[in-house]
């Protein structure tokens, strides 16, 4: 620009100010008169960003703060990059926790969730080296401004929840070496916080401690191992011999042994208070912890039992007379026989509404558990199912066939997986994630919704029929001997 035209618009821009605000409002008139289209739409461009104000300056805190619960994740992180004062609105645990609640992350607010997204955890000597690249690990970046405010709580939170679901999403684990210690198949296992515990033909519970990946005690049986349940710090095993037995988890110590099956205990459950046991000898016990005592002997099955399940005050039970009882664990009283199974009923799940059952004839079937009516019969399966679970949007199956199953809780098929090879044995739904694993090397995760494939877990024994996860660990078994464990994390 010329030295001349400068020197120009200076004097224009000196004069202007030296007009009165109502003569410089008639020289802008004239002059946007003498503008031409393109000049007056540069003008209208300029004075806009000009005339903007930034309503948090001037809005009641509780009114900005409700206009920000309206922004996804990812909009309140563009917000917080705005200025030092919406950074300060955004980093807010109230707007996070909201978010959070919204994934279903609200438990990692917990004593026990913080722990599992704990990132100042040291790494065990016996994790494989890996590049970032392919690391599960989370590395935060914190800002270097002394003068910003920390990090809220619920954001931090919701940080590294999202980076755990993305692990679970693109495949990123840590295979840590095998766990050996057994030397017949594994049984039966049960995880709970950073304990593993395994249960063998052996005749021996192993307890693993997960941090270090190593066992901690070995616990002697004089039968085979075949059932296992652990809350916090007690475990109760069930034996071949027929007796249950309650131990310390930290000491190794058996507390005490309950004696009152005849034959073998196939399955347990345990809540913490109550424990439920139930195997060939067709009947049900449920023990106090506390005592040790029999509290109820629950009988009417005419075969033996195959799966159970407690929740709450009430139990589920499964068999291979081809029924499912509803039991009420505070009077020891059968509530419901659900007929309508031609076979089996290997597996069941329920809530205090619905219970889901599979069995032999290859049919899912959704039951009342107020009246023990049949509500619905889901059918699609070409073989035995040995898997379900639910939530509130969709139940899965797994079968013999190699499929998984997605369906409505109307009766609808929504989605057949078919990236299995062999039986499906196992599944676990957690939110929308779906776990499913069985034979041929495949333990799978997927988006249950969409029926979406996320990733193919290889590195896993060639069969599985065991399988735990929590919300950082898928941890499998192999039915062969001797028996071995695969821990994979996703932390």
């Amino acid at each position: 620009m010329d030295r001349s035209v400068k020197d120009c618009m200076q004097d224009i821009i000196g004069s202007f100010k030296g007009l009165s605000f109502s003569d410089q409002n008639v020289c802008l008139k004239k002059i946007l008169r003498h503008c031409k289209r393109r000049q007056l739409q540069l003008i209208f461009k300029e004075s806009r960003q000009l005339l903007a104000f930034d309503f948090v300056t001037f809005l009641p805190k509780e009114i900005v703060e409700n206009i920000f619960s309206f922004l996804n994740a990812s909009e309140l992180s563009v917000a917080a990059i705005c200025s030092r004062q919406w950074r300060d609105h955004t980093n807010n645990s109230k707007l996070w926790k909201g978010l959070c609640k919204k994934k279903g992350w609200t438990h990692f607010g917990d004593e026990k969730g913080r722990s599992d997204l704990d990132f100042n955890v040291t790494t065990p000597s016996s994790a494989p080296h890996q590049s970032q690249i392919t690391s599960p690990a989370f590395h935060f970046v914190p800002h270097l401004c002394e003068t910003l405010t920390p990090l809220c709580r619920w954001k931090d939170i919701y940080i590294r929840a999202h980076h755990l679901n993305r692990n679970w999403g693109s495949g990123r684990y840590t295979v840590y070496p095998p766990l050996r210690g057994h030397k017949e198949r594994i049984s039966c296992m049960s995880c709970s916080g950073k304990y593993l515990v395994t249960g063998s033909d052996d005749s021996l519970a192993i307890i693993w401690d997960l941090d270090t990946h190593r066992s901690c005690h070995n616990l002697d049986h004089p039968d085979s191992v075949l059932s296992m349940a652990m809350k916090s710090n007690l475990l109760v095993t069930g034996c071949g011999d027929g007796g249950v037995r309650i131990f310390n988890v930290s000491t190794g110590k058996c507390l005490g042994e309950l004696k009152g099956h005849s034959g073998p205990v196939n399955c347990l459950e345990f809540d913490g208070n109550k424990i439920v046991s139930a195997g060939q000898d067709k009947m049900l016990i449920i023990w106090s912890a506390a005592s040790g005592r029999c509290l109820y002997k629950l009988e009417g099955h005419v075969d033996e039992i195959a799966s159970v399940n407690l929740r709450g005050n009430q139990i589920v039970s499964t068999s291979w007379d081809e029924t499912a009882r509803v039991w009420n664990a505070d009077d020891g009283l059968c509530t419901q026989v659900l007929l309508g199974h031609s076979e089996v009923v290997h597996c069941s799940e329920f809530d205090e509404e619905r219970v889901v059952t599979g069995g032999g004839d290859k049919l899912i079937k959704i039951w009342s558990v107020e009246h023990g009516d049949c509500l619905c019969t889901l059918q699609g399966h070409t073989d035995d199912v040995y898997c379900v679970g639910f939530n509130e949007q969709v139940i899965v199956s797994g079968s013999a066939d190699s499929t998984v199953r997605v369906w409505s809780w109307f009766g609808g098929s929504m989605h057949v997986l078919r990236e299995h090879i062999g039986v499906v044995r196992c599944l676990h739904l957690s939110d929308d994630r779906l776990v499913t694993a069985g034979d041929q090397k495949k333990v799978i995760v997927w988006e249950a919704s969409r029926g979406k494939l996320l990733n193919v877990v290889h590195r896993n024994p060639s069969l599985v029929h065991l399988m735990s996860v929590t919300s950082t660990r898928l941890i499998v078994a192999s039915p062969e001997g001797p028996g071995s464990v695969t821990v994979m994390s996703y932390w």
